[in-house]
């Protein structure tokens, strides 16, 4: 005969007697916790009580981070990839669509976290995912590992990645600051790339204008031309979509009057009143230029707080020159570093794929192939050119010698930063036959200038993995 289990009073250990009296005789609670693989609680020896499981397990946090509602823009990545241009919505609520190149609907319904997962729980089913987030100069960029409906979610990415396995792969991008950089455009351009130059240029957008790169009046009404002139304000095209820089006069065809002045303005002088001129302002240029500015800046005007002189490197000749703004405090560290190199950095080398991303962007996916000393461009059209290439000091140049920018040398900034399955590149273009971008957020501003992010394949990586060739 079994003994009856009884409480009993203990000096230092044990537990009230209505606890004691609640467990005595009793089998022990069984444990059970959530297996993420078929979401559904199993007996372990540590967990929760199995109504606590089963209230949890399979069931995403109804909360989307908040890094995450917004306009994405984005490719695909894994092999067998369809080409083209991805788009994705979040809403604040958490309603999520992703829409193919063609503009069918991929996936649509709410996008929820699970511990390190991201769902998107649609009536047919859920798709689990694995996300990684890099920060580049003006986008937030998503590398997104998304499994099958009613699958777990990919084992890693590189699994995700490989053709015939479950999952696909994308590489989404979305602004930073929506002042600079808006992803709401929904048209497409059609225009030829050789039709229309003098409302969009190759870039995508802008106006054609070969005065506009004159960064001050007296620059401005020397240039050669002898058709350039100094507005009191920034000019605006008339084709009413882009805002030009202070230096105006001519398109590269002839063409004239392509904008409006609401200012004053001359191709003779840079004595302005303070306000604006009477009568109607007018992008007729005021009469012939006066020639060339006559003598050389003073050392107060190119020099930083205190007379300290400061230098940067002009990329367009590779020479040094005092700037108030400049990098270098000693010219002959500025020396150094600004020298014309005919080669590509070895880790661009390659194919890369992606989008423009600056204000008034072409619609679709861009190629770019580097070599070691070239460089081709192709458009979302499939347009394209092939020049030169290599570095000045920190910036690359292209030097197209087909299509129409030929002979127009294009000074970029760059910066590359890695994901886990391919290489990311923010790249800005200043005006072609001008100067580099001032800065990555005035690359997506600027008139002609123009900025991409494009994505190219780890070098460690089996073609089986990654490749970006077909």
């Amino acid at each position: 005969m079994k003994k009856k289990k009884e409480c009993y009073q203990t000096v230092n250990d044990g537990s009230s007697k209505e606890v004691c009296q609640q467990t005595c005789g009793k089998p022990p609670e069984k444990k059970f916790n959530c297996d993420t693989k078929t979401l559904t609680c199993q007996e372990s020896k540590d967990g929760q009580t199995k109504q606590v499981c089963d209230d949890t397990c399979g069931k995403a946090h109804n909360v989307t981070p908040d890094t995450f509602p917004g306009k994405w823009r984005g490719i695909q990545i894994s092999v067998g990839y369809k080409k083209g241009e991805w788009r994705m919505e979040i809403t604040k609520d958490a309603i999520v669509t992703v829409t193919t190149p063609d503009k069918a609907v991929w996936a649509k319904g709410i996008l929820q976290q699970m511990q390190n997962e991201l769902w998107i729980v649609e009536n047919t089913g859920i798709r689990r995912s694995l996300y990684v987030y890099n920060q580049l100069p003006t986008t937030t960029a998503l590398t997104w590992a998304v499994g099958d409906k009613g699958l777990p979610p990919p084992t890693d990415f590189d699994n995700a990645m490989k053709q015939g396995t479950p999952g696909v792969v994308f590489l989404f991008w979305k602004c930073i600051n929506e002042a600079n950089c808006d992803f709401s455009q929904v048209s497409e351009y059609a225009d030829s790339l050789f039709e229309n130059m003098r409302k969009r240029s190759f870039l995508g957008g802008g106006i054609d204008d070969s005065c506009s790169d004159h960064p001050n009046c007296k620059e401005c009404i020397g240039d050669k031309s002898n058709k350039c002139g100094w507005c009191s304000r920034n000019v605006v095209y008339k084709n009413g979509t882009v805002e030009g820089k202070q230096c105006a006069g001519h398109n590269s065809d002839g063409s004239k009057e392509p904008f409006v002045c609401n200012g004053v303005y001359s191709t003779e002088t840079c004595d302005f009143p303070t306000t604006s001129s009477t009568g109607k302002p007018s992008g007729k240029p005021s009469g012939k230029p006066s020639g060339k500015p006559s003598g050389k800046p003073t050392s107060s005007s190119s020099s930083s707080g205190g007379g300290r002189k400061k230098y940067e490197c002009n990329p367009t000749n590779a020479t040094c020159q005092e700037s108030s703004t400049g990098s270098f405090n000693q010219k002959i560290d500025c020396d150094a570093q600004c020298k014309s190199n005919p080669f590509v950095p070895l880790d661009l080398v390659g194919t890369w794929r992606g989008l423009q991303i600056n204000k008034n962007y072409l619609i679709g996916e861009w190629r770019v192939v580097f070599t070691n000393q070239n460089v081709t461009v192709t458009r979302p059209d499939g347009q394209s050119f092939s020049g030169g290439a290599g570095t000045v000091g920190i910036y690359i140049y292209i030097d197209p010698q087909t299509g129409p920018l030929k002979g127009k040398k294009i000074q970029t900034l760059w910066q590359e930063q890695y994901g886990p399955e391919s290489k990311e590149l923010t790249w800005a273009w200043g005006v072609p036959g001008g100067k580099p971008p001032a800065s990555y957020d005035a690359a997506m501003v600027e008139a002609n200038h123009a900025e991409f992010v494009l994505a190219s394949c780890l070098a460690n990586k089996d073609p089986k993995v990654c490749s970006f060739d077909h």
